[in-house]
């Protein structure tokens, strides 16, 4: 499974000995994503190569 897959799931981490130092849980993107769901939003990865991942948050625009 790629980590894509894994990544919005609650205590995952791709570097473990990162977050041990940083003191992260693993529970930020889960918790971002279900936020952005409850207010009927969207969330999607892009990996941009040589900088990094950049996560869009996108909702619905009402009138």
């Amino acid at each position: 499974m790629e980590v894509r897959d894994k990544i919005f799931e609650s205590f995952y981490t791709v570097n473990k000995d990162r977050s041990r130092r940083s003191g992260g849980t693993g529970l930020g993107l889960t918790l971002v994503k279900e936020l952005v769901e409850k207010q009927r939003g969207k969330i999607t990865i892009m990996d941009m190569e040589e900088l990094g991942t950049c996560f869009m948050v996108s909702f619905p625009y009402y009138t």
